[in-house]
């Protein structure tokens, strides 16, 4: 592997460092982990060239123009790759983290404030997750490719999967899950 080109993320993430946290974890008594979970703010499924095809606020005060924070996040992670020759995974503003995972061709952004280790599991697993479900992901590719933006409401499988893997796992029960 080649040190230059990998970021620190996926250097962790092929050390198998969060197999071992897992399994540290899995061992200490419940009361003695430490970790709270994120308060979640927002998830966005952008092109790679900028626009949102989806955003889901997770809070009613969180208001932005979905097209404006897309076409941010797409010339942010643009510059990243110019100058930094690696594109950006988790980037932090205040007290909101914004993690971000590509998963072509789309990139996920998910926004939160606290501990960001979970959250970016959490993202890595809706990825993952999203693409296992064919017919679901083909619709999210066909909504895209016609520009259109997913409403909610019309995929109610990711809407389910939204809530399951944001929104009802504990961090001890995410961590079980592993």
């Amino acid at each position: 592997m080649e040190k230059e080109s990998v970021s620190l993320f996926h250097r962790l993430d092929n050390s198998n460092l969060t197999a071992h946290i897992a399994q540290l974890l899995r061992k200490m008594p419940r009361e003695s982990i430490s970790l709270e979970n994120e308060e979640p703010i927002l998830l966005t499924i952008m092109k790679k060239e900028g626009p949102t095809v989806f955003t889901h606020p997770f809070i009613n005060e969180w208001t932005v123009n979905s097209q404006l924070f897309g076409g941010f996040l797409s010339a942010f992670n643009s510059f990243s790759g110019e100058f930094f020759s690696t594109s950006v995974d988790r980037a932090k503003f205040g007290e909101y983290t914004l993690l971000m995972y590509s998963l072509s061709p789309f990139i996920l952004c998910y926004v939160i404030k606290g501990n960001s280790y979970v959250a970016q599991k959490r993202l890595e697993l809706f990825a993952e997750t999203i693409q296992q479900y064919s017919d679901l992901w083909e619709d999210i590719l066909q909504t895209a490719r016609v520009n259109n933006t997913i409403q909610l409401d019309q995929f109610p499988r990711l809407k389910d999967l939204i809530n399951e893997i944001f929104e009802e796992y504990s961090i001890g029960e995410f961590i079980t899950l592993q």
